[in-house]
């Protein structure tokens, strides 16, 4: 069975390259949660963070925004994000053999 990785992105997408090398290095079966300030990257993401995301879910990675940290912003996910909350994100973790 391969490990799968639960990579978890706080950062602003804004001025902030970690979020893009993060998930670049992603590889299918793995779940990126965006959470914090970085779940404006799930929500109103620069243009090329946005065809990366795009990319990725099209290459089997899995994503997952905050839905407490969306609503304290006033905010939405794109692009069929899966908003969850923090039990959900718990049970991610469970779920994966490594973490980022």
């Amino acid at each position: 069975m391969e490990k799968k990785m639960f990579i978890m992105l706080t950062k602003s997408p804004y001025g902030c390259e970690e979020g893009k090398i993060r998930i670049s290095n992603a590889l299918a079966g793995d779940v990126v949660v965006f959470a914090q300030d970085s779940v404006y990257a799930a929500t109103n993401p620069p243009g090329d963070l946005a065809e990366l995301v795009k990319s990725k879910m099209s290459e089997g990675i899995k994503f997952y925004v905050s839905g407490p940290d969306c609503k304290a912003r006033g905010v939405e996910p794109k692009f069929g994000i899966k908003e969850i909350g923090y039990p959900e994100m718990i049970d991610l973790i469970m779920e994966c053999q490594l973490s980022y």
